[in-house]
């Protein structure tokens, strides 16, 4: 797909059953030579872990979703600007 612009506006973020949180972005990709252009709430819930005397957290049960609405293709673009490794 080539190199995605991103950029990040307010978020959310909201406590959700199971003990999961849900992050809100307030985001506007572009796509590479202006193909594409959207903009929109990009939705991330995910089960937060800690570990006694950790700083650190991992994350389980990651999601990504569009609110309702919103351009189809911004989790599209999102996820393809940093594919997994």
């Amino acid at each position: 797909m080539g190199r995605v612009k991103v950029r990040f506006g307010p978020s959310t973020l909201y406590a959700t059953e199971g003990g999961k949180l849900a992050l809100g972005l307030q985001i506007r990709a572009r796509g590479p030579r202006q193909l594409l252009d959207t903009r929109g709430r990009l939705w991330l819930t995910a089960r937060p872990e800690t570990q006694p005397d950790s700083e650190r957290m991992l994350v389980r049960d990651l999601a990504l979703a569009a609110q309702p609405g919103d351009d189809v293709q911004l989790p599209l673009l999102v996820a393809g600007r940093n594919p997994p490794r």
